[in-house]
């Protein structure tokens, strides 16, 4: 897509890129958390100050207020409490809903189209800490309770280093390092399925001026 930005590489954190979340939205949302370092981090928050200025700057014309709030971006530093992603990573985030309406009435399904390090076309379970890059389209808005602000719709992915996501459900015993026992209680066959409850990251908001475009 020619308004697409591509993304720094960096590692997937809760990526939903084949299967929707439908925690928080019963329509499903595609999304994906990718940590990044902070000299990525930052250089990518100029490319989205610099796409999101020109509609800030109409919106405050059209306003007639000598400033606007600016609700965050989706490029921030990450809180990352157990230093499990090096020093001061920042994270990018970009979602797409599973589906939408037309003004015609019709229901139109998305996807996340996925490529390999080669451009080849795949279909994989992406699991977190696998290293991709994301390509995404910047949705500008404004609203009352929020202020300005974007939305990176995710396109694609290309993945470079593959972490492959296994369901809990699909866990066998050997695997946790468990062997038969002789005796002892035996099933009546009847499995348990289990869900893999994925974090949602809260960053909260801010104001902003025309300081804070300073590229």
């Amino acid at each position: 897509m020619n308004n697409a930005i591509t993304t720094p590489s960096g590692t997937a954190r809760y990526p939903w890129l084949v299967e929707p979340n439908t925690r928080f939205n019963e329509d499903g949302v595609f999304q994906c958390d990718l940590i990044v370092s902070e000299k990525d981090g930052r250089a990518f928050e100029k490319t989205i100050k610099k796409a999101l200025k020109s509609f800030h700057d109409e919106e405050l014309r059209k306003s007639g207020k000598s400033k606007l709030h600016l609700a965050d971006l989706p490029c921030r530093p990450f809180d990352d409490e157990e230093g499990e992603y090096g020093d001061d990573p920042w994270f990018i985030r970009a979602k797409l809903e599973a589906q939408y309406v037309t003004k015609a009435g019709k229901t139109v399904k998305n996807r996340v189209v996925q490529f390999d390090s080669k451009n080849n076309v795949i279909n994989e379970q992406v699991g977190s800490g696998s290293v991709l890059k994301m390509a995404v389209v910047p949705y500008f808005w404004n609203v009352a309770s929020k202020g300005i602000g974007v939305t990176l719709k995710l396109q694609a992915v290309q993945v470079i280093e593959l972490q492959s996501y296994n369901a809990p459900s699909q866990a066998t015993a050997e695997g946790f390092g468990f062997t038969t026992e002789e005796q002892g209680y035996v099933s009546d066959g009847e499995d348990l399925v289990f869900t893999e409850d994925k974090e949602e990251v809260v960053v909260a908001s801010v104001d902003m001026d025309e300081d804070d475009f300073d590229l």
